[in-house]
């Protein structure tokens, strides 16, 4: 059924049912086409602490101290 007068707690953003790895890897790939090297770390940090979380449970220090070698 289509809602011809949509309201903004329509599209309201679940983060509980959002795959946000899946997310991360997308918007990395696009930084290392565009050869966004800012936007390439802050999304391999945010895929670090996704992973930390999933499988530790625990959130990781909002702005890690991330060192990549090249």
């Amino acid at each position: 059924m289509t809602t011809h007068d949509p309201q903004p707690s329509d599209t309201e953003l679940k983060h509980e049912s959002r795959d946000w790895l899946l997310v991360f890897r997308y918007e990395l790939k696009i930084a290392i086409e565009n050869e966004d090297k800012e936007s390439y770390y802050y999304f391999m940090q945010e895929i670090i602490k996704e992973r930390v979380k999933r499988e530790t449970g625990q959130d990781m220090d909002p702005n890690p101290s991330l060192i990549f070698e090249k």
